[in-house]
């Protein structure tokens, strides 16, 4: 048994709680059409709480939350390092939930790509777009560094951190891949699967967990290592921001916004 066991189960947990709001939003796709419910000039007085009042109200109060939640997850990792930066790097992270919690609207379906300057995969497919807006390349390489700043300095022994980001870009590369693009933050969980895999094999690449050994503790400082793992991965993004950017796609801050046309009742 390892000693980061349960902060596995509690990262992967916060992941998979996304793929049951997928699960609505999908059951909630108009027949015959590639449209979701939307309700949004009902949410504020409706009495009656149809599919399309969910899906604002899911969009935008209840799904951010959960998806920053892995951030605060991050920032629980057993062990003392940077202990003192931990309060701080919550309270940004709860700051930061309150963004999308202010901007977005219905989550929708991704009808087509040519027209929103995403490009296509090998493999693409229909996709929910959480919210209704895709992050720019810029706010999404922003909130990936945010995560691996968590993981580089909380996450103890080393190998552990390395092993998340490692695989983090891995989901990246598989996702542009496939997809065509990394923006539709949706897709970004197929990350749950490669993590599950990931933890259940600890004791393959961190043996020091399958001898009961206790975890690595470091001082509370900035490790070398660290910082540099960090800059790596901050060049990665940007690399992959570059490399895959389309032409005309990302620019600016606001992201890409997928429009519903009218409210509608389902």
């Amino acid at each position: 048994r390892s000693a980061r066991d349960r902060w596995y189960a509690a990262f992967i947990a916060t992941i998979t709680t996304t793929q049951i709001f997928d699960a609505f939003f999908w059951s909630i796709r108009i027949e015959g059409t590639q449209t979701l419910a939307c309700s949004p000039a009902s949410f504020a007085g409706a009495l009656t709480l149809d599919a399309g009042v969910w899906n604002a109200l899911l969009s935008r109060f209840v799904l951010p939350p959960i998806f920053f939640a892995q951030l605060l997850v991050i920032s629980a990792f057993p062990s003392k390092a940077h202990t003192s930066f931990r309060r701080l790097y919550r309270t940004l992270v709860c700051l930061a939930t309150l963004v999308p919690m202010a901007v977005v609207g219905c989550t929708t379906i991704l009808q087509g790509r040519t027209e929103h300057n995403l490009g296509g995969g090998v493999f693409p497919l229909p996709s929910l777009v959480w919210g209704g807006t895709a992050p720019s390349l810029s706010v999404l390489a922003l909130g990936l560094a945010a995560g691996a700043l968590g993981v580089v300095l909380f996450a103890r022994p080393h190998t552990v951190w390395v092993a998340i980001l490692a695989l983090g870009g891995l989901n990246l590369c598989l996702l542009q891949l496939i997809d065509g693009n990394v923006v539709l933050i949706s897709k970004l969980c197929f990350w749950c699967i490669l993590l599950s895999l990931l933890f259940a094999a600890e004791p393959l690449w961190l043996p020091s967990a399958a001898a009961g050994s206790r975890p690595s503790i470091k001082a509370e400082r900035w490790p070398a290592r660290g910082v540099v793992g960090l800059l790596l991965a901050a060049i990665g993004a940007l690399l992959l921001a570059l490399t895959f950017a389309p032409a005309g796609a990302g620019n600016g801050a606001r992201g890409v916004a997928f429009g519903v046309g009218p409210a509608r009742r389902s």
